[in-house]
């Protein structure tokens, strides 16, 4: 099954590369990504609970998300230190996602496009994803990633290429080794968050 668009991923430098088409399977400024193959699009769960928010998976999967985005800030802030990522944010996904964002990575760092050193995204919103599934995702939530106030600049010259973006993101997780894990994330920039 072909992967998501991995930059997204990321909170910088993938939803720049939305805005710059980084890749040619990337589409243009305010459109979701999606997999070429009927399998990867997101698909109403059987098993949405009556209340998502007291759901303990979604619960879990915000957890997961939250220390994920911690580590990828740490991470961008640095400007990309390295071409590995650190285990402290690859813990939480799958291999398959992590393989994605390492490409991601490389391409930008390959360009030239990285974060500014000190730049920093802000998860202004989270919500349930009730019923919406992608793979074998057991649950999936949506989150409102503010990254404006960020900028990507040419590691070579200094120069800032362009700001940083305001993006909705429906990330889906699945269960690995006894725990939540970020499998696939669509996003889409964004004028103003729809997310409440």
């Amino acid at each position: 099954m072909p992967r998501l668009h991995a930059a997204l991923f990321g909170t910088l430098i993938g939803l720049s590369c939305v805005l710059t088409a980084c890749s040619s399977d990337v589409p243009p400024a305010g459109t979701s990504p999606s997999a070429a193959t009927p399998s990867s699009i997101a698909t109403p769960s059987v098993s949405a609970s009556v209340d998502p928010s007291a759901d303990p998976l979604y619960l879990e999967a915000v957890d997961v998300y939250k220390k994920y985005f911690a580590e990828m800030q740490k991470f961008e802030a640095a400007g990309y230190p390295s071409k590995t990522l650190p285990t402290s944010m690859t813990q939480y996904m799958t291999a398959p996602a992590i393989a994605d964002l390492q490409n991601a990575v490389q391409a930008s760092l390959a360009s030239h496009a990285i974060p500014a050193k000190g730049s920093a995204s802000q998860l202004t919103a989270i919500a349930p994803n009730p019923g919406v599934s992608m793979g074998k995702s057991v649950v999936s939530a949506r989150f409102c990633v503010d990254g404006r106030s960020a900028k990507v600049i040419d590691s070579q010259t200094g120069e800032t290429l362009r700001p940083g973006v305001l993006a909705e993101k429906e990330v889906f997780f699945e269960e690995s080794t006894g725990s939540l894990k970020i499998s696939d994330v669509e996003a889409k920039v964004v004028d103003k968050c729809t997310i409440a």
